[in-house]
């Protein structure tokens, strides 16, 4: 029952800020010229005009699907898009929004499921994923965090079961598995280490029962596994391999 009345408060609460930010682009579009996009062109200096002045636009452009819905709106400042962002899905649902600096993605970018959860929030910089990034599940469930550099994923990353709890712990330097991976059983209880180098096994991995007792441990150097061991619940050796 109470993780129903968490569901139902996160569901409120995210209908609650796209409430908000509608009325936020709704305000601003009352004092600002609204134009189809297919009233604009793009130069070749990629400057967007309207077709009709033949002047750098100011104002928010929109486009429109095939059945008429709105798929996104976005300021435009002297030709180039600069400010708010919203984006809608197929059936006209709000999907996303961000902000635009000098023609390229900026700052803080958040995504929606239809249910109004969030489905991801991320920063960009100068048009490139850079920062924290979060992910949750269509059920408002964390599902995975971790920073981005440079569009790769860099250091910590944490993936989430549906009840919340850290499954797994990755390592990446600039989108390659790098140090340790490690993964729990829903006690928290290591269930398991891998070790890689630029996205290569390389090093001791390890695995455990839920009882704590060594399920396998093995050895990789430069991807190649070395020598391999595997246990029963009782501790008797089932399995061993040594190519040294």
């Amino acid at each position: 029952m109470e993780l129903v009345n968490i569901v139902s408060f996160i569901m409120k609460a995210n209908k609650y800020i796209i409430f908000i930010t509608t009325i936020l682009i709704v305000n601003y579009s009352a004092f600002a010229q609204e134009v189809d996009i297919s009233n604009l062109f793009e130069k070749d200096d990629y400057l967007i005009c309207s077709k009709k002045t033949k002047e750098p636009f100011t104002g928010i452009m929109f486009c429109k699907n095939s059945d008429g819905k709105i798929e996104y709106k976005k300021t435009v400042v002297d030709g180039i898009e600069n400010g708010k962002a919203l984006f809608y899905d197929k059936s006209g649902n709000f999907a996303g929004d961000g902000e635009y600096f000098n023609g390229l993605e900026n700052g803080k970018w958040t995504w929606y499921y239809k249910s109004g959860f969030k489905k991801a929030i991320g920063y960009y910089k100068d048009g490139i994923s850079n920062g924290h990034w979060t992910y949750w599940s269509e059920s408002g469930i964390k599902e995975r965090e971790g920073n981005i550099i440079n569009g790769k994923e860099n250091g910590k990353w944490e993936y989430y079961s549906e009840m919340g709890l850290i499954t797994t712990e990755r390592y990446y330097n600039y989108g390659l598995k790098d140090s340790v991976e490690i993964w729990y059983f829903e006690n928290g209880q290591k269930m398991s280490i891998h070790r890689y180098e630029s996205g290569i096994e390389n090093g001791k991995f390890e695995g455990w029962f839920r009882n704590g007792k060594k399920k396998f441990e093995s050895y990789y150097r430069k991807g190649e596994i070395i020598n391999y061991t595997e246990w029963d619940q009782d501790g008797k050796i089932i399995k061993s391999q040594n190519k040294e």
